[in-house]
């Protein structure tokens, strides 16, 4: 073997230092490249619920002040809970738009990924922009309360958001209120919402007529049930109740074995079942039925400790599904056009010819019973998200004791919540029990709707 020059082995002597240099340095960046990214744009879920709960509870109380009815009530929370949705979807990585599965929804472009967004903020702007527009024609107290809020809201946030996330937030919530909006512009209410309505002066044995005391002769929002719903598909078919029983003097009969068990039922007067009665009746001081069940989905919330995330997935499908009960209740109330038990009581029962029940009849038809579709349709989507929890409900609490629900291993605590409602009517006096529960099934087929929209993005 040659001998190895002393030049040459100075040179291989370098060239090893150099790429051992090399590979130092390469070491080192790749340690560089290894080091954590900095910290990601802030979730929804990183938040709390509290900016959904104020506005959620701010629509009721605007809903109370502006004495608003309720099927009004449950488009307004319906919209609402969208908005909040769509909202602050794009800060939640595993669910979705619900784009393409709610009618005539417009697509709603996501929020730039790259920027940092205050999501409580979001809820602010989106919340106020579409409660402006559903309270449109709400006095200007009433408007001024949710001016109100949506100061004090953003004021509290400026105080530790920056300046610029802070408007872009908020621009954004109220962006997406705009494209909600412009789906519920579509929805029919402008046309549909107190429309006039002809009933015949002599309608006949077993169909609706005004009622006592005040014999109304304008039932309430009779074209309601053409409004588009939101996830029913085909308002005749999907969710459509069988007939109430046909009429009938025979005491045989089911219509008069009804009759005379809502006449014997409000006669005996039993405490427990008045209470349920006037705790469910649902007048002004508990903003609607439909804002009665808003308020038990808050007060759930509140008890878990929910994020935002949460508030905004629970709220939206409550809205929905009180939404299209209404509709789809109201649908079958004027195509039944079925009468209401004190005309069957005044009219069939001896000595009840001026029988009045202990809550004053509404004045629309009786078949179903509004309280029962959206009590039906609001608990299933309950139940599917939280489970079976025992709660109180103290949405009444101002005028009745609080009352407790806890599931029995048949049935979970909001379903018994949703039964006490629907026979709440039947204790006061003012409906079948056929529509009571014909209403219940016909809200629980809603519900399955709702619970069949595809929130989370699948892998």
């Amino acid at each position: 073997m040659k001998e190895v020059s002393k030049d040459r082995f100075r040179w291989m002597l370098f060239a090893v230092l150099l790429a051992s240099v090399a590979l130092i340095a390469g070491c080192e960046k790749d340690d560089d490249d290894n080091t954590p990214p900095p910290p990601a744009n802030p979730l929804t879920s990183e938040y709390p619920d509290d900016a959904a709960n104020a506005w959620v509870q701010k629509c009721r109380e605007m809903v109370k002040a502006g004495a608003i009815s309720p099927p009004r009530a449950s488009r307004m929370y319906g919209y609402l809970g969208q908005t909040i949705y769509e909202g602050v979807v794009s800060g939640m990585p595993e669910h979705i738009s619900l784009y393409g599965q709610i009618n005539g929804m417009p697509e709603i472009p996501a929020a730039d990924p790259n920027l940092e967004y205050h999501w409580p903020s979001v809820v602010n702007g989106g919340s106020a922009r579409i409660i402006d527009y559903l309270f449109a024609d709400a006095t200007a107290e009433v408007r001024a309360l949710a001016t109100t809020l949506q100061q004090q809201l953003h004021d509290e946030y400026a105080a530790t958001v920056d300046a610029a996330v802070l408007e872009r937030s908020e621009t954004r919530g109220m962006y997406v209120a705009s494209i909600i909006q412009s789906c519920a512009d579509a929805d029919g209410y402008g046309s549909n919402h107190n429309c006039s309505y002809d009933w015949p002066a002599h309608p006949g044995p077993g169909l609706w007529e005004p009622t006592p005391p005040a014999f109304s002769a304008n039932p309430l929002e009779p074209c309601w049930g053409a409004n588009r719903p939101l996830v029913i598909d085909n308002i005749d078919v999907d969710c459509y109740p069988a007939a109430p029983p046909a009429y009938s003097t025979d005491p045989s009969s089911q219509f008069y074995i009804e009759t005379m068990e809502v006449y014997n039922t409000v006669q005996a007067n039993v405490a427990d079942e008045r209470a349920i009665a006037l705790f469910w009746a649902d007048g002004g001081g508990t903003s609607t039925p439909p804002g009665h069940w808003e308020n038990i989905t808050t007060q759930i919330l509140t008890a878990q400790n929910a994020n935002l995330a949460q508030a905004a997935e629970i709220y939206c499908k409550v809205g929905i599904a009180v939404q299209d009960a209404f509709i789809s209740c109201w649908r079958s109330k004027f195509d039944y056009n079925y009468v209401r038990p004190v005309t069957a009581i005044n009219d069939l029962i001896p000595g009840g010819e001026s029988w009045l029940p202990p809550l004053t009849t509404p004045p629309f038809p009786e078949c179903t019973s509004g309280h029962s579709a959206q009590s039906g349709a609001a608990y299933k989507v309950l139940e599917d998200f939280f489970g079976d929890v025992a709660f109180t409900d103290t949405t009444g609490s101002a005028n009745f004791p609080p009352r407790s629900y806890i599931g029995d291993g048949t049935m979970s605590s909001f379903e018994t919540a949703a039964w006490e409602a629907a026979y709440s009517r039947l204790y006061g006096g003012i409906h079948f029990r056929t529509a009571c529960e014909s209403g219940v099934s016909q809200g629980e087929c809603i519900g399955e709707l709702v619970k069949a929209l595809q929130f989370r993005a699948t892998s």
